[in-house]
This record gives structure tokens, sequence and C-alpha cells, in this order.
């Protein structure tokens, strides 16, 4: 289902349809996510896909083994929304699982795109983990 909705996504780009990322936008997010969306995101969407189709290009080989991500010791937040896709929520469940030191935190009633739908909530868990860096030190 990923790489169907790949290969339409970077159709839809290529054919020139300027909301093309409406794809990936509703996968993620259920149908309907893109236009709820305020204007100023759908926007920024549009205008930023030329350089989301170059980094899921690059990233398309990238398939390290799970066993590698235990070599990383570096603190880590994982954030994750209640109702993000079961794929994503299983991504973050295997990297939680695999890497050494890790928070793995959920946002409630958040799906796949929290920055734009609970920025608050994201800020404050980036600003605490941070700040239990900082306390290390």
């Amino acid at each position: 289902m990923f790489s169907a909705m790949m290969r339409a996504y970077f159709s839809d780009f290529h054919e020139g349809k300027r909301d093309a990322a409406r794809r990936v936008i509703d996968f993620y997010g259920g149908a309907g996510s893109f236009d709820a969306f305020p204007q100023k995101v759908r926007d920024y969407i549009v205008a930023t896909t030329p350089t989301n189709i170059r980094d899921w290009t690059s990233a398309s080989g990238f398939e390290p083994p799970l066993t590698e991500y235990g070599n990383l010791a570096v603190p880590t937040l994982i954030v994750q929304g209640q109702n993000s896709h079961p794929a994503m929520m299983k991504i973050a469940e295997l990297l939680a699982m695999h890497l050494q030191n890790v928070d793995l935190a959920e946002i409630e009633g958040g799906s796949h795109f929290l920055p734009a739908t609970h920025p608050g909530e994201v800020a404050t868990l980036i600003a605490m983990h941070v700040k239990m860096l900082t306390s290390y030190q």
C-alpha cells in the first residue's frame, strides 16, 4: 500500500498536479486531512513538494537492519499521535524497542501531522527532552 501510494504521488507530481502531496497527507492522516489543514499549511505543503519528492527518492534504498539502531547511544525522543497510521505506530514501537536510550511519547487525539495539528504539545515534549538532556551535563 505504501508503494502504490508513493507511485501515485510521484506520478501526480510529475504530471504537474499542484496538490500531489494530498495523496501523502490523506494516506497518513486519513481522508480529508489535506483539506482540513489551514490554507497557510496547504500552501506550504504544495510549495515544498519538490523537496519532499527528493527526500523520498533519496531515502528509498536506506534499509539498515533494526539491530543496527542498537548502536546509537544518543538519547532519543519518539513522538507519535494516538491516531497515527498503524504502520507509523509500528515503526515507532520497533524503534523504541531497538534504540538504547529512548522515550516514546504519544499525543492524545493526534495523528501523523503533529507539528501542524498539535504544535504546543510537540513543543512541550521537545522542551522537556532538551531540559532532560541538559541536566545530564
